[in-house]
């Protein structure tokens, strides 16, 4: 067998599989639900706008992502620097998430 037959029989084996997929399901399982929140503190949360995510394969949009706003930011820096308060790491934060901001 030439590699490129091997080639298209692996093709034509993966193209079956993708049709066997339920990849709504798949997502379900993993707990992607239509619109998921981007920011974590703790728990997920996000108040910004939100953008699809495409699948690579396939273009497919698999689910939408919302992004995280100032608020959310916040959120997220508190609770990343919450175990640094006191150590002198923190006094820089505020001019980071400034800049971050603009």
């Amino acid at each position: 067998m030439s590699i490129h037959e091997a080639i298209e029989q692996l093709a034509e084996a993966f193209a079956g599989m993708k049709r066997d997929l339920d990849l709504g399901a798949l997502l379900g399982r993993l707990g992607i639900e239509a619109t998921n929140d981007g920011a974590f503190s703790g728990e997920w949360h996000a108040g910004g706008s939100s953008v699809p995510s495409i699948s690579p394969i396939d273009g497919q949009s698999l689910a939408e992502v919302r992004f995280a706003n100032a608020g959310d930011y916040e959120r997220v820096a508190a609770r990343a620097l919450a175990p640094l308060r006191g150590a002198g790491a923190v006094r820089g934060y505020r001019v980071i998430a400034a800049a971050a901001l603009l």
